[in-house]
C-alpha cells in the first residue's frame, strides 16, 4: 500500500459519518465540502476532502479522465492552504510578492470514480525543503477504496524576479506545525 493510504483508511473511518452530514455545498463546482475542523484529523494535521464526480469529468464509458485527476490534486492544494492559512495563496502571498506554482505533480491510479460518485481526498504536507514543499493527496471512495495517490511539490517564486527563493519563515513555521514528520 502506498505511502499515506493507509493513514487516509484510518481517516476516512472516523471522518466518513461526519461528512456524510452537515455537509456544506458549492454549487459553483458541485464541491461538498466541510470548511471547518472537524473534517481535519488532529492527529496528523491533514485534512479531508468529500467531492463528487461531475458526468462533464467523465468519458464516454464513464469514467474520469485522467487529466481531470491532475484538476483534483490542484483544488485540494488551494482548499489547504486556505484552510491552514485563513486565506487563498494570492491573498495571502501576492503583499510579501510571492506566489506558490506547481513545481511538479505525480498521481498513481488504484481504481475508477463514476460519474456522481462520492469521494474523499486527504491532504497532508509531505516534506519541506528551502525553496519548495510536497503535499501527498490521497483520494478514496466512501467505501475505503483507495482511487489515486498523488503528491505535489510547490515552488516559492518571487513575482519581481521571476526566480525561486526560500519559503518565507511564516510558510514554514505553519507548515511544521501541521507536518506528520513533526507530529509523530
Amino acid at each position: 500500500m502506498p505511502a499515506g493510504a493507509d493513514q487516509f483508511l484510518i481517516s476516512l473511518r472516523s471522518t466518513r459519518a461526519a461528512c456524510k452530514e452537515g455537509v456544506a455545498k458549492d454549487e459553483s463546482t458541485l464541491m461538498d465540502t466541510r470548511c471547518d475542523a472537524s473534517n481535519a484529523d488532529a492527529r496528523s494535521g491533514g485534512l479531508v476532502i468529500r467531492r463528487r464526480v461531475q458526468w462533464g469529468h467523465c468519458d464516454a464509458a464513464g469514467i474520469v479522465y485522467t487529466p481531470r485527476f491532475s484538476d483534483y490534486v490542484v483544488e485540494a492544494y488551494l482548499q489547504y492552504f486556505e484552510y491552514l492559512f485563513g486565506q487563498t495563496t494570492y491573498g495571502l502571498l501576492t503583499p510579501h510578492g510571492l506566489a506558490l506554482p506547481a513545481k511538479a505533480i505525480a498521481i498513481e491510479f488504484k481504481h475508477s470514480l463514476r460519474p456522481d460518485q462520492y469521494f474523499n481526498i486527504r491532504v497532508d504536507v509531505g516534506e519541506i525543503r528551502v525553496r519548495t514543499f510536497d503535499l501527498s493527496i490521497v483520494g478514496g471512495t466512501e467505501e475505503g477504496i483507495v482511487s489515486f495517490v498523488g503528491k505535489i511539490s510547490l515552488i516559492c517564486l518571487n513575482h519581481q524576479t521571476g526566480k525561486s527563493q526560500p519559503l518565507p519563515d511564516f510558510l514554514i513555521t505553519r507548515l511544521k506545525s501541521v507536518s506528520r514528520a513533526s507530529i509523530q
